[in-house]
């Protein structure tokens, strides 16, 4: 399985909607596909460097390029989606950046994520709801689905104890998130919680309940940030 390649460009190519580009590694041109955003950045350069992700079929395979590994990975859980290949991957990601469709799917935005081409709203509502339950290195589901059980807000950073404090920092860490911003998110919660709209779902008496809820709640504030 090919993860990583890096290598020079020899030809920019498109085909109808597609785009992508021939990359040389070890004397072998490999034809990868990449989003028209990605493809627009490696015009100008000579050595590319991608995250790949391999597609194996019964007549051969086919490799989808990222520059970003965090937008790799972002498009290998939503491909995993019934019924989401790899080309409406790639147009959704074309749409949104990571860190946009991290929002819109913590969100549970379905008209934003329709924009996207080739999604439509079924599509949209299987990704909002299969998603939900996908490991929160990329978002937490908060949804309300908790058996009828009342639990509390999300806590701010001075209410946890260290080690569900660490968790939440590798997983903003695994997102591509500095240090510093990383510090500044969770300082900035005990004072900011009440400048958000904060979904009352987030709920959660259990400590997972709890770094879920604050996940997304760094999540909601690191983007207001970039803003």
């Amino acid at each position: 399985m090919i993860s990583w390649m890096r290598g020079e460009k020899i030809d920019n190519w498109s085909q109808a909607a597609k785009h992508g580009i021939v990359i040389s590694c070890s004397g072998v041109g490999y034809e990868v596909q990449l989003s028209r955003r990605n493809e627009i950045k490696t015009q100008a350069t000579e050595v590319v460097t991608l995250w790949i992700h391999q597609v194996q079929r019964d007549d051969g395979y086919s490799l989808f390029g990222f520059i970003d590994r965090k937008e790799r990975d972002l498009f290998r859980i939503i491909i995993s989606v019934n019924g989401v290949g790899p080309q409406i991957g790639l147009a959704i990601l074309e749409k949104f950046d990571a860190d946009q469709l991290i929002t819109i799917l913590a969100n549970k935005d379905i008209d934003t994520l329709t924009s996207a081409q080739g999604v439509g709203k079924r599509t949209a509502e299987r990704l909002l709801v299969e998603l939900k339950d996908k490991p929160n290195q990329f978002f937490s589901n908060t949804g309300a689905e908790d058996g009828g059980k009342k639990h509390k807000g999300p806590p701010n950073s001075s209410q946890l104890d260290r080690p569900v404090l660490e968790d939440l920092r590798i997983t903003l860490s695994s997102l591509g998130y500095e240090k510093q911003e990383i510090d500044n998110a969770l300082d900035a919660l005990e004072l900011k919680n009440n400048a958000f709209n904060i979904d009352q779902s987030f709920k959660g008496a259990l400590v997972q309940d709890e770094i879920d809820a604050l996940l997304k709640t760094c999540l909601l504030w690191l983007n207001k940030e970039k803003c």
